[in-house]
């Protein structure tokens, strides 16, 4: 089988094949771990990246102080979930509330937790900044209103060419990699107010018109918490928790390539 090397990232394998037919031959692409993902005639779904595991025990800070240098998943507290019983502001939701997933309907929010930033600190700490998503800006609609989530949250896009490029529909992008991109700028220096939602498992959410991502308990998400915060997640998850993301996630060039 004669092998063509592509970028070093991805190989197109033809074989078998007649030289005296140019038509012959199979297509196939692979991964640069020479894993499968698309053939000319379709996309062969990519196996999911085995989930991590986090120990739940002691609080994972070494300083009070490290707790103010970053943000994990939230969402800012005017952002609009949509619940069973209706629409509500991220700043009301209480645990116990059913909020709407893409996979699973509605599922139950198990903690909720809230993070007041100030601009002082902001600028201090570029990373806490809140990324501005414009209406619009993700499609017709998409969100409905604007919509601002620190860097590290990550929204859902999807499509044909996604599912061509990297094996699934629908993937997972950090809004930080979206700077710049028409309708999404960095949000004014303001103190801004984040929300945590926790479900059972990292869910995709619905939040002003877009597909965005609940809390993932992941070691460095933790590490933002609050020792009081830190307490109150260890209350609703069990000792050791796996923490599989809902999506796949891009990576900043892979959402450049995608965008571009």
């Amino acid at each position: 089988m004669n092998q063509l090397v592509i970028e070093n990232a991805a190989l197109a394998n033809f074989g078998p094949f007649d030289p005296n037919d140019a038509q012959s031959g199979d297509v196939l692409f692979l991964d640069s771990n020479l894993n499968m993902f698309a053939t000319l005639d379709g996309i062969v779904t990519a196996p999911a990246p085995p989930a991590a595991t986090v120990a739940l025990d002691a609080h994972p800070l070494r300083a009070e102080q490290e707790i103010h240098r970053a943000i994990g998943p939230a969402l800012a507290a005017d952002s609009i979930l949509v619940t069973d019983k209706g629409e509500v502001a991220a700043h009301d939701l209480r645990p116990g509330q059913r909020i709407l997933t893409r996979d699973k309907g509605f599922q139950t929010v198990l903690w909720v937790a809230r993070r007041d930033v100030t601009a002082a600190e902001m600028a201090a700490e570029p990373d806490l900044r809140p990324v501005k998503i414009s209406a619009g800006a993700l499609g017709p609609n998409l969100p409905s209103s604007d919509l601002l989530v620190p860097g590290c949250q990550r929204v859902m896009v999807e499509g044909p060419l996604t599912k061509l490029m990297f094996g699934v529909r629908e993937v997972f992008v950090p809004v930080q990699h979206l700077v710049g991109y028409p309708g999404i700028t960095h949000g004014e220096l303001a103190e801004t107010t984040y929300v945590h939602a926790l479900c059972r498992a990292h869910e995709v959410i619905w939040a002003d018109g877009v597909w965005t991502e609940s809390f993932q308990p992941t070691s460095g998400a933790l590490e933002c918490l609050t020792p009081a915060q830190y307490t109150d997640i260890t209350e609703v998850l069990p000792p050791a928790i796996a923490v599989q993301s809902a999506r796949m996630t891009l990576k900043r060039h892979e959402a450049d390539l995608l965008l571009a």
